[in-house]
């Protein structure tokens, strides 16, 4: 279970840390991560897949709410794996685990 940080006075910005070593751990990461985005945002929210931040964030990119830290991203990064690769398999897994309920792109324009 993720533990979700207030990082402003307001309570805005929640952000976690993945607790994943690997691509196969983060399933239940994403989990949290869906369902609290969709309590707070149930409107098609937008998450966001940034592998140069090594970061997922929601639910829009003028109004983020939601931010995970992936730090076992840069560990892969520096061990070799193409960024391009890393990026589109975690999109793939968050479309997996949102299905209809959201979109996943990669990083905000």
């Amino acid at each position: 279970m993720l533990t979700w940080e207030n990082t402003d006075q307001f309570g805005n910005l929640k952000v976690a840390q993945s607790k994943a070593t690997s691509l196969d751990d983060l399933d239940p990461d994403l989990r949290d991560l869906v369902q609290a985005v969709l309590t707070d945002h149930p409107d098609n929210p937008t998450f966001s897949v940034d592998v140069a931040y090594a970061e997922i964030a929601a639910p829009r990119g003028d109004q983020v709410s939601h931010i995970l830290n992936l730090p076992f991203v840069s560990q892969l990064l520096m061990s070799g794996v193409a960024k391009n690769d890393l990026q589109q398999a975690i999109i793939d897994k968050l479309k997996d685990t949102v299905g209809d309920k959201a979109t996943v792109i990669g990083p905000w324009d």
